[in-house]
């Protein structure tokens, strides 16, 4: 008990000292120790208790914040596009960022950001992000779609809008998307496009009874290095008509890659949000390293909570999943961790994938010390799935499996190190 009274007694001594506490700064690190009398508010007079749903931004070279109002997602995505660029190899340099207000965003499309460097946006408990209704938004082709075509036939052109962008997959919905494209106007049922139909390079043919998919998530991130999003809050409200796999998705982040070459893109962090009712994916990132996603609750996911997929690597801890196909799926990643997650309810916890054979990628990651489980299903859920083979020199240790059958903790993994029980 004298422990506690000391440190207590310190503490009213260095309150009456005039000495301020301080949080960490978003770097982790503490910022200068503050001076006894009140420092000057970054902020606009008056504007921290404004109920206006909107933004305080405050740019790389700015030294007060700004308020801007909500009119929808473009004024945000617009916003950051106006910033002035920086050079994304100066990691040290100041930050941009973005404070979201109270309120209740209402999002149609997507936040874009695009190739901004060194931004924050944090969130707020009482800033809630939602998907605009659309229950039924599916469409098909009512024509093949060919290679130089600018006009598409639909059978339900109603559901398809102009300005907005869309996603083509197989009839089947099996496979990744087919082609993106966005749309001019619309006329009965022909869709004009903004440019001619360019397949994406697997696809050999979008016959006619092809999905046609709105393209819609919270945010949509391209090419940004050291990005951080934190203490955002998004529900899906389960919109969309199908299980998608790049749109409906929480978070969708590509960096800088090329396939069979390690990432350039550098610096992603999203920590303590959360994502609920998504028809997609929670987070998932391509092609970057230096990846921390971190202390998130995942409810109701479609597709897989969390990806690392294709030429990434990153670190995956302190997550809840309680709902989602998959927990955290290893897709093509190099030298990641996966640690420290709850993961249930999913029909695999972590599952192994692998696209591409290059030998460095799908090998030195390390999936411990997770909770997996109950699974999705009382016969089929797993605990470590190796989806297919060429995955080696993984490692599997030092987690807790509720509620699976023995054989389903860890399926396949030849050629990976696999410890159970405390081996």
């Amino acid at each position: 008990m004298i422990r506690p009274l000391i440190a207590l007694a310190l503490l009213l001594h260095l309150a009456a000292a005039g000495f301020a506490f301080q949080k960490p700064t978003a770097s982790g690190d503490f910022a200068k120790p503050m001076d006894p009398a009140e420092p000057e508010s970054p902020y606009p007079p008056g504007d921290l208790d404004r109920e206006t749903p909107g933004f305080f931004l405050r740019g790389h070279a700015d030294d007060r914040f700004r308020f801007v109002p909500w009119a929808s997602e473009r004024t945000l995505t617009e916003a950051l596009a106006r910033l002035p660029k920086v050079a994304p190899e100066d990691r040290d340099g100041p930050r941009a960022e973005v404070r979201m207000a109270p309120g209740r965003y209402i999002i149609e499309q997507q936040i874009v950001i695009d190739s901004v460097h060194r931004l924050t946006v944090t969130g707020d408990e009482s800033a809630r992000f939602v998907f605009a209704d659309g229950p039924n938004t599916t469409t098909f082709l009512g024509a093949p779609a060919n290679v130089g075509d600018l006009v598409l036939r639909v059978d339900h052109p109603e559901r398809i809008r102009e300005g907005f962008n869309y996603q083509v997959y197989a009839a089947s919905n099996r496979g990744d998307r087919m082609l993106e494209f966005s749309v001019l106007a619309v006329k009965d049922e022909l869709v004009y496009l903004t440019r001619p139909v360019q397949y994406m390079p697997h696809v050999r043919e979008i016959p006619a009874g092809s999905q046609v998919v709105e393209e819609v998530n919270f945010f949509r991130a391209r090419k940004c290095r050291d990005l951080i999003l934190q203490g955002l809050h998004c529900d899906g409200r389960h919109r969309g008509g199908t299980r998608t796999h790049t749109t409906y998705c929480g978070v969708y982040y590509t960096g800088l890659y090329v396939p069979g070459k390690r990432a350039t893109t550098k610096g992603l962090i999203v920590r303590n949000c959360s994502f609920k009712n998504l028809k997609g994916r929670g987070v998932v990132f391509y092609g970057a390293e230096d990846v921390l996603i971190e202390g998130n609750y995942f409810e109701h996911i479609r597709a897989q909570a969390i990806e690392i997929d294709h030429f990434a690597s990153g670190r995956v801890r302190g997550n809840v999943v309680n709902g989602a196909e998959v927990g955290v799926m290893v897709n093509d990643a190099y030298e990641s961790v996966v640690e420290g997650n709850v993961l249930r309810y999913c029909l695999d916890g972590v599952r192994f994938l692998e696209i591409f054979d290059d030998d460095w990628v799908n090998s030195g990651n390390i999936v411990r010390d997770n909770l997996i489980g109950p699974g999705l299903t009382s016969g089929n859920s797993s605990g470590v799935n190796f989806f297919n083979e060429g995955m080696v020199d993984n490692v599997v240790q030092g987690n807790v499996f509720v509620g699976l059958k023995d054989a389903r903790r860890v399926v396949r993994g030849e050629g990976n190190v696999i410890r159970l029980d405390g081996e």
